[in-house]
């Protein structure tokens, strides 16, 4: 938690790639972590990286949570990340995952229409 919340002080700053390098840094302790991975996905659509943002949001399907911090959004899990990633499908052009994905997210959350 401690390398989300300050990745996201450097991020907050404008100090990208401070926030880029701490989140990088945190993975390397605690890999697969859901909540570092989807900021940092967020960071990297930001950036215009998109593919590596899609990379990012499609690696917390197989994230293990069992160990992380209780407090995590839950929604990073399932819409959130799925209407992110859809997003970032319709700027890559990739029309059809991003339908799936938008699909997919208003199955999981169909109160968010």
């Amino acid at each position: 938690k401690t390398y989300d919340l300050l990745a996201l002080s450097y991020k907050g700053l404008k100090e990208r790639q401070k926030a880029r390098e701490t989140f990088l840094a945190g993975l390397d302790v605690l890999p697969g972590d859901p909540e570092m991975l989807y900021h940092l996905a967020q960071l990297e659509h930001e950036d215009g990286n998109l593919q590596r943002a899609a990379e990012l949001y499609r690696a917390i399907d197989s994230a293990v949570v069992a160990w992380a911090y209780t407090s995590f959004d839950h929604g990073l899990l399932g819409f959130k990340r799925l209407h992110n990633l859809g997003n970032v499908e319709l700027e890559l052009g990739n029309y059809l995952e991003a339908r799936e994905s938008f699909i997919a997210a208003l199955k999981d959350r169909p109160e968010h229409t």
